[in-house]
């Protein structure tokens, strides 16, 4: 019985290592991909781009930008990041660019943010 009970504790503690040590690999993973979206949003979408300039950057990228017009800004998910180890509770974690445009008709900032895709 107490071989077991040893036994069990150790396959805890291992998967519990296991864990971290995915989760690590995973964030890494997330944060160099959100440092790319970021630069490249900074380097080719300043502030003051037009509207069709960012549509048409959208298209060359073949991204799918969707326009909200109640809030007057383009949303894509532009990337999915598969979560390393387990996948439980989240399998992947989508990289989403916001691009914010004014009411001159061109970008006042971008943003990129995660939202993982979970249970």
């Amino acid at each position: 019985m107490k071989k077991v009970l040893i036994t069990i504790i150790v396959i805890v503690i291992t998967l519990c290592v296991f864990s971290v040590v995915t989760g690590h690999i995973t964030n890494s993973r997330i944060q160099k991909r959100t440092t790319y979206w970021k630069s490249l949003i900074d380097a080719e979408i300043p502030t003051g781009t037009t509207k069709e300039k960012i549509e048409q950057w959208g298209k060359q990228r073949g991204l799918h930008l969707t326009w909200i017009p109640d809030r007057n800004f383009f949303d894509a998910n532009v990337e999915q990041v598969p979560e390393s180890g387990i996948g439980f509770p989240c399998s992947e974690w989508n990289i989403i660019v916001d691009i914010y445009i004014g009411k001159d008709n061109a970008s006042v900032k971008g943003e990129v943010s995660t939202v993982g895709s979970c249970v």
